[in-house]
């Protein structure tokens, strides 16, 4: 695709990435590495906060009760909690101490904190509907849309000799979820009139980042190759993931 360069003239590119999180960047880094010349679009300034793909402490594991996985936007917010004296180095990574994820309801995830020593990162898994455009950002009870009192009981039930609950979370940050109907991806050619020549991948957000080394090389192959072959080599079913989906059912796969 030719894009003007504000000179008169153009330049090529074989592959533009729209939106520069995770996903855009492991995409642009596959396609990169493969000789493509690659363009990227982001609407914010780098490094930004508007996203989900901001933060050091990050949770990756290999379990899912979704067959089809490789081993509406929503406000969330993420929570750093102080570590009891006694047990700062306990809970690090250095000690071995693992990331987690309480499948319940409510659904708590968390990891121990690299940017913020002396901190645990632990949060809830959701959140209230949000207009991207238009959210208040607010970290307090209200815009926080009560997610913190269930980490508190949940902290005081499950590890009250090591996290302190007392006061709330040390630190607040609002993060941004863009899921899909079934919180399951999407990952599809646009089809129509773009056919081949247009890749979706949306609907990440939550439990995406930890799937950005195998989704880019899906989403670079499908772009570049026009069929995924890692995903097909690996035997993973990519029909689950399917833009169409919806217009079948709205509720997608549930």
């Amino acid at each position: 695709m030719a894009v003007s360069n504000g000179e008169g003239g153009h330049d090529w590119f074989d592959v533009i990435v729209v939106g520069v999180g995770i996903m855009g960047n492991c995409a642009a880094y596959a396609a990169s590495s493969r000789g493509a010349h690659v363009l990227f679009l982001e609407w914010f300034d780098l490094l930004h906060h508007r996203g989900s793909s901001h933060g050091e402490s990050r949770t990756i594991y290999a379990t899912y009760p979704q067959a089809h996985y490789p081993p509406m936007p929503v406000h969330t917010l993420i929570c750093y909690w102080k570590v009891k004296p006694g047990h700062e180095e306990e809970l690090t990574p250095e000690t071995g101490f693992p990331t987690f994820a309480s499948y319940g309801d409510p659904y708590i995830y968390g990891t121990p904190s690299m940017e913020f020593p002396g901190l645990i990162k632990i949060a809830m898994h959701g959140g209230p509907p949000c207009d991207p455009d238009g959210r208040d950002w607010s970290t307090g009870a209200a815009g926080a849309g009560g997610l913190v009192e269930p980490v508190v009981r949940w902290i005081d039930a499950v590890m009250p000799g090591h996290v302190d609950t007392a006061g709330g979370p040390v630190i607040r940050q609002c993060c941004m979820y863009s899921v899909t109907p079934d919180d399951d991806y999407v990952v599809d050619f646009l089809g129509g009139e773009f056919g081949k020549d247009v890749v979706v991948g949306a609907g990440f957000s939550g439990h995406g980042f930890k799937m950005g080394p195998a989704v880019w090389r899906i989403l670079t192959e499908m772009a570049m190759d026009g069929e995924a072959r890692t995903a097909a080599e690996a035997g993973v079913d990519l029909r689950p993931l399917r833009i169409g989906r919806f217009a079948e059912n709205p509720k997608g796969n549930l």
